[in-house]
């Protein structure tokens, strides 16, 4: 194991979130969400929209914007596994 001092973790780069499941290690998981989260489950609605016509892709479509409703709604925060198959979905799509 590596240990730095603080000076080395300061100018260390951040690596940027790719996968959606990364965004969860911010601080205000709330203020996360909207800046993050939801574009980026924006952006999985329009490809899922926009593939094959199936019942399953209507499935999977109503998952994604039940969870950008309830976010917008502030009911919920996200969970990690919720986030894990938005990004398997992702890949399904892609």
């Amino acid at each position: 194991m590596v240990y730095r001092s603080m000076e080395e973790n300061i100018l260390m780069p951040k690596k940027k979130a790719k996968r959606l499941v990364d965004v969860l290690d911010g601080i205000d998981k709330m203020e996360v969400q909207y800046t993050k989260v939801i574009p980026k489950l924006h952006k999985l609605m329009n490809i899922i929209r926009s593939s094959v016509i199936s019942e399953r892709r209507e499935y999977d479509y109503s998952f994604v914007e039940g969870m950008v409703k309830d976010i917008e709604k502030n009911k919920c925060v996200i969970s990690k596994l919720d986030l894990d198959k938005c990004n398997n979905l992702y890949r399904k799509y892609k």
